[in-house]
């Protein structure tokens, strides 16, 4: 989120400012709601995994209701902003200018492909993971080298 936001810091006066704002929020729309997944995770899934192994009754119950069709559907939601937000984020990138075109492009791409890894392919996830980290780094490096990424001009 931190890198999102100082992203946007230098965007919004560039010539994608409408896909950095939107991009900065549909990203932290996202988080927010990957937080109800990432708590389920943390908390329900070991006290479930206990009370399974301890015998208590009616566990299976509980898992498939804490697993229903509420979390899903606010993990589809959640997918659906945090990807919107990366792509979107992406394009504003590779807007703001010129030298910078491969980069958003590279970030939409390969945050894409991280999130479709997780539901597809197992070896996907942390391959898009490692660029997408890569990508994260070279943008940070190169995007305040453009004055003109944050004065609205393209180079």
């Amino acid at each position: 989120m931190l890198g999102v936001v100082a992203a946007l810091a230098f965007l919004v006066r560039g010539p994608a400012v409408t896909a950095a704002i939107v991009s900065a929020a549909f990203t932290i729309v996202g988080n927010v709601v990957f937080t109800a997944l990432f708590g389920v995770a943390a908390f329900a899934q070991p006290a479930i995994g206990r009370a399974f192994i301890d015998g208590a009754p009616g566990v299976r119950e509980l898992n498939e209701d804490v697993y229903g069709t509420p979390l899903f559907a606010t993990a589809g939601i959640g997918f659906l902003f945090f990807v919107a937000g990366g792509i979107l984020l992406g394009v504003a990138i590779a807007r703001s200018a010129r030298p910078l075109r491969w980069i958003g492009i590279g970030y939409a791409a390969s945050l894409v492909l991280f999130v479709l890894g997780f539901l597809a392919l197992d070896i996907a996830q942390p391959i898009a993971g490692a660029l997408l980290a890569v990508v994260g780094v070279v943008l940070a490096l190169r995007l305040p080298r453009y004055p003109t990424a944050a004065a609205g001009t393209t180079a």
